[in-house]
């Protein structure tokens, strides 16, 4: 498992999620991270009715350097019952590269360079991307466990201005770089 792998999972969940919940899409994105470590040949990424139950869609997240390296990763394990997904850009018969559910609603597409910057901006500490991620699941952590509502409002609203600012290129992260 490599960063940005990691980053390129947890953009498909929260592009999702912010399309679901723009589109009043009953349907949930969901990047599983098991509690024991991760088993062979296990999902990455599900689609879920109400975000409960049984994965309605189930996605393995391969983010390799070309579609030649992509599809080596995959055919490493056993997939089955898994549709690829792969970064944008890279043209693998079968893979798609967002996440989509049975109402049309979708991840982003998200480049394997794309992927590589943000890696490199979470690394150096210039990336305000990673706040809103943060912001977001954070967010929805509290709200599972009966926190005020408001709070959840707050920080949901920081993260998706956040994002749509990165998305419209108005900021890169720089911003918060001391000279």
């Amino acid at each position: 498992p490599n960063l940005n792998g990691f980053i390129a999972e947890n953009w498909h969940e929260l592009t999702f999620n912010f399309n679901a919940e723009a589109a009043g899409s009953t349907y949930r994105g969901k990047a599983l991270i098991p509690k024991h470590g991760y088993a062979k040949n296990s999902m990455d990424l599900g689609i879920y009715q109400n975000g409960e139950g049984l994965a309605v869609k189930r996605y393995q997240l391969k983010y390799g350097s070309n579609a030649e390296t992509t599809l080596r990763y995959k055919n490493h394990g056993n997939y089955r019952g898994q549709t690829l997904l792969a970064p944008d850009g890279q043209e693998i018969k079968g893979a798609v590269n967002k996440m989509t559910a049975p109402d049309g609603t979708q991840s982003d597409p998200l480049s394997k360079a794309k992927a590589m910057q943000m890696q490199n901006e979470m690394q150096n500490g210039t990336f305000r991307q990673c706040q809103a991620m943060r912001l977001a699941k954070g967010a929805a952590a509290e709200a599972a466990k009966g926190a005020v509502i408001g709070s959840v409002i707050t920080a949901s609203v920081e993260a998706i201005s956040l994002y749509k600012e990165y998305k419209a290129g108005k900021i890169t992260g720089k911003e918060n770089l001391k000279e």
